[in-house]
């Protein structure tokens, strides 16, 4: 862990960097190492406390990395997997909890900026937009957070392009095993997200819809992506 001094020093660098460079981030995302990626993953988990630990493991999961049902169980116990049937595509809106974000810093959030500028200056992107995506939800309010995402709007918007697709594409809801938990989906900035996803709405209209800034919107929509709660047909 780095110090408090080596923290802001590197935040700053970061910013810098990112403010006056032109160049364009095109290849980036496609020489990212997912297996480094996952191990770096896994290490930051060990670090948070138990509560983030359970919010990440329990609220935001990366599907991607899980096995499907099914995939194991019968070979490694030989009882048969019972396929349950998924459950469908919500139609309804999901009621707006209250916004809990911290606009100050707590020792989880301090660490996850540190890890959102570490993986970012390291070259991990993709694990960098993760852990992004996290920040924004636990303490999108805070003001060193949103003049990050400002000052690097437009090149983070870049990211989730290359993340989403085309922003002309259309998300809409995918039904799935089992549900997400609703502690996770009525969280503002993804509730308000996940309601404007009808299956006929392109990105580029949410983005104009929403009240919420753009990376912000991207961000759930990459997170709402990840999980399978939504997917895009381009």
């Amino acid at each position: 862990m780095q110090s408090s001094e080596e923290y802001r020093a590197a935040r700053q660098k970061l910013k810098e960097q990112w403010a006056d460079s032109e160049a364009e981030l095109t290849e980036d995302l496609d020489r990212v190492d997912r297996v480094v990626a996952l191990l770096r993953a896994k290490r930051f988990a060990l670090q948070l406390s138990p509560e983030m630990a359970e919010f990440g493991n329990d609220e935001a999961p990366d599907l991607e990395e899980a096995p499907l049902l099914g995939e194991t169980g019968a070979k490694e116990t030989g009882t048969p997997v019972v396929q349950e049937s998924p459950v469908e595509a919500s139609t309804e809106d999901i009621e707006v909890a209250e916004d809990l974000s911290a606009e100050h810093w707590t020792p989880e959030t301090e660490r996850l900026y540190d890890d959102v500028l570490y993986l970012f200056e390291s070259g991990d992107l993709d694990g960098a937009l993760v852990s992004l995506e996290r920040l924004l939800l636990l303490a999108g309010r805070n003001p060193e957070v949103r003049e990050f995402v400002t000052l690097n709007e437009s090149k983070l918007l870049k990211l989730y392009q290359r993340s989403l697709g085309d922003f002309s594409g259309v998300p809409k809801r995918e039904a799935r095993m089992e549900p997400m938990p609703m502690s996770f989906l009525q969280r503002p900035a993804i509730a308000r997200v996940f309601n404007a996803v009808n299956g006929e709405t392109p990105f580029q209209d949410i983005l104009e819809q929403v009240d919420a800034p753009a990376v912000d919107i991207c961000a759930a929509l990459n997170q709402l992506r990840r999980s399978r709660q939504i997917s895009v047909v381009q």
